[in-house]
């Protein structure tokens, strides 16, 4: 790896935005699954701090920063991932500088600023913008029964484990613990552990696969659209791993146990992430007025 243009020249002590982010992208890139969203995120970072010295930005440059993306017409959600992204570069070239040198270049003497400059600015209020659709058993069994295998498979995946389509793709046979009978994974998209029991018909999708891939994803988005339209039912993909963890809470399990099955980092986030839809509702008061009956 080459770092040539990378680093400055004056002492080693003034770095630039557009050099630092260009620099975290080489040396990061190689720990996510994903590299696009992090490469178009740090361009639209690098097209408004330039070549400002890192050291320089404060938390106002960063107020600035989520104004004009408003400004563009970008949503409020998205803009908190890019202010995240930032705050995650500047806690890495934090412990660069600690590292001292990397890639034969000296790091050390890099001027950063005290404080996290991204970590000072609060984010937008998400909870507004959560999605609230949860399939019933019902819609559930419309769709698979509409769908491809490979769809089912991944599907049924998504509900037991309720990880996000990214970390199913990239599940592996290297994923799975015989020894604690469980699946593991760190989850893409917080970089939190993520373990499930490895039951019934997951062991069953895990243990029939014959590839180093658990999961089939050939002609996914086709397929996917396709069950969805002869089963006339219609949620995004991600509403899957919503719906599983809103099923177990339906089940009765307490909301400690399902924060831990989702990975979530916190239990307000599960809180505010299983908000039952309005068909669920209906079903939860057609079993209330079922056991007044039985009464």
């Amino acid at each position: 790896m080459v770092f040539s243009n990378l680093f400055p020249t004056n002492g080693g002590t003034d770095l630039f935005f557009n050099v630092a982010a260009d620099f975290d992208y080489e040396l990061h890139r190689h720990n996510i699954k994903s590299t696009y969203c992090l490469w178009f995120i740090y361009t639209n970072l690098k097209r408004f701090f330039k070549d400002q010295p890192v050291y320089e930005i404060n938390e106002f440059d960063v107020q600035r920063y989520r104004a004009w993306r408003l400004k563009c017409g970008i949503k409020k959600n998205s803009i908190n991932r890019e202010h995240s992204a930032l705050c995650a570069l500047f806690y890495r070239l934090q412990k660069y500088k600690r590292k001292g040198r990397i890639y034969g270049r000296e790091t050390g003497k890099w001027k950063l600023p005290d404080e996290n400059p991204a970590s000072l600015v609060k984010k937008y209020d998400e909870r507004p913008f959560i999605r609230k659709r949860v399939l019933t058993p019902e819609e559930f069994k419309a769709f698979l029964d509409c769908a491809h295998e490979s769809i089912r498979k991944i599907c049924i995946m998504a509900v037991l484990t309720t990880y996000r389509r990214i970390d199913l793709k990239y599940l592996h046979k290297g994923n799975v613990n015989y020894f604690s009978n469980e699946l593991q994974i760190i989850q893409s998209k917080t970089g939190f552990q993520q373990n499930i029991p490895l039951l019934g018909k997951i062991m069953e999708i895990v243990d029939s696969s014959p590839n180093w891939r658990i999961l089939d994803f050939t002609n996914f988005r086709r397929r996917f659209e396709k069950a969805k339209k002869l089963s006339k039912v219609e949620f995004q993909f991600r509403d899957l791993r919503r719906t599983g963890g809103t099923w177990l809470l339906l089940l009765g399990w307490d909301l400690r146990t399902i924060q831990s099955y989702l990975g979530h980092a916190n239990i307000r986030m599960t809180q505010d992430y299983l908000q039952p839809g309005e068909k669920i509702l209906i079903e939860a008061g057609k079993s209330l007025e079922e056991k007044l009956k039985a009464a």
